[in-house]
Formats: C-alpha cells, structure tokens, sequence
C-alpha cells in the first residue's frame, strides 16, 4: 500500500522512461538487514523509518538495448530509508509506505 505521493513519484519515474523508451532491468538478489531507524507516534498515527541493506542488480537500457547504466554482472549494495505510517487506533494489520530515500550512511 502506497500514499499518493509515493504512487504519484514512482509513476512520473516510470513515465519519463517510458516516454524516453527506456527499460529497467532490477533484480533483488537478497535483503542483508531491515533496522528501525526511527518510530514516531502521535495521537493519529505511528510512522516508522526503516533502513532496508540489500543487494541488487540493477541495469538501465536505451530502445536499442544498450546499457546506460548499471551492469548486469554487478551486485552492488544498497541503503534505503522506507517510512511507514499507521492511523490510530490501528485496525487491521496493513501499513502504508509514506516516503522513500537512500539511507544517510552506505552500507
């Protein structure tokens, strides 16, 4: 589940490649850690930021196929900061991604 602003950010992405006819070849090649960073909590919600490590592979490709960036052959680790956010009372068990980010420090 996603606000409407991290929808709105991940389509206009996804737009302006499609627009250039780009592709994006990801590949998550495994999750090293999930930590909290962060838990705020007020009288309407909880957010909590988390900083996901992982490993990836990630290739950028023109209409014609070739790289722009990235390399297929490579691994390269990641730190990003997802936020989360729950109403309060809290029913259910869903939460909603609120905002993502690179994490301050690498992994």
């Amino acid at each position: 589940m996603l606000s409407a602003e991290v929808l709105k950010a991940f389509a206009d992405v996804r737009a302006a490649r499609g627009e250039r006819r780009e592709t994006l070849d990801l590949s998550l090649v495994g999750i090293d850690s999930a930590e909290i960073a962060s838990v705020e909590i007020d009288d309407e919600a909880v957010e909590v930021a988390v900083v996901f490590r992982a490993q990836i592979i990630s290739v950028e490709r023109s209409p014609a196929g070739a790289v722009i960036r990235g390399d297929q052959a490579a691994v390269v680790a990641t730190a990003d900061l997802w936020t989360f956010s729950r109403a309060l009372p809290a029913k259910g068990a869903a939460w909603t991604l609120i905002a993502t980010d690179e994490a301050a420090e690498s992994p």
